[in-house]
């Protein structure tokens, strides 16, 4: 993502903590912290996503406009908003809150403001890609999670930063 588009976008806001969190600043996210996340996962994270990561790397963010991104499973496309960028502190909470929900193979880096959300393929065949997990859409009385509710988004997280546009119904 260039900065010209960021810029389209209202740029990139952190966001304020809050006063329960542990401190006023997150500290910037080092290679040795993604790779204890990644040990901790047990799944290494798509280079693009991780050099994400490094480069927007003091808390969650989101863009200064309302931001939309299209799914693209259906011959019309559908559009879902796009709320916070997870910070890799984050990660973790989030995935472990929907494990057995989310399928294992996806992890949730972006939440649309509505409980459904942009993840990351991290292991299997289609890692790398990202995918759009709508919670509206799943089984929730299922043993095991499933691909219901799982629409392919973009091959790789760089092009899904490509494709996100701003929200002109919200604007």
């Amino acid at each position: 993502m260039d900065q010209r588009h960021i810029d389209e976008l209202g740029g990139l806001h952190y966001e304020d903590p809050g006063p329960f969190a542990r401190s006023r600043t997150t500290p910037p996210t080092t290679e040795a912290d993604i790779r204890e996340f990644e040990a901790k996962l047990g799944h290494r994270l798509p280079e693009d996503y991780v050099a994400f990561l490094l480069r927007f790397n003091e808390g969650g963010v989101r863009f200064g406009k309302p931001v939309r991104s299209r799914v693209t499973e259906n011959e019309t496309p559908e559009w879902v908003s796009l709320d916070t960028i997870y910070p890799l502190e984050d990660l973790w909470t989030v995935y472990r809150l929907h494990e057995g929900l989310i399928p294992a193979y996806l992890l949730p880096v972006i939440d649309n403001g509505l409980g459904s959300y942009v993840c990351v393929a991290v292991s299997g065949p289609k890692r790398g890609a990202v995918f759009f997990w709508e919670h509206e859409l799943i089984d929730y009385d299922s043993k095991e999670p499933t691909d219901q509710g799982v629409f392919f988004v973009a091959p790789s997280f760089d092009a899904f930063l490509d494709l996100i546009e701003v929200n002109v119904d919200a604007v």
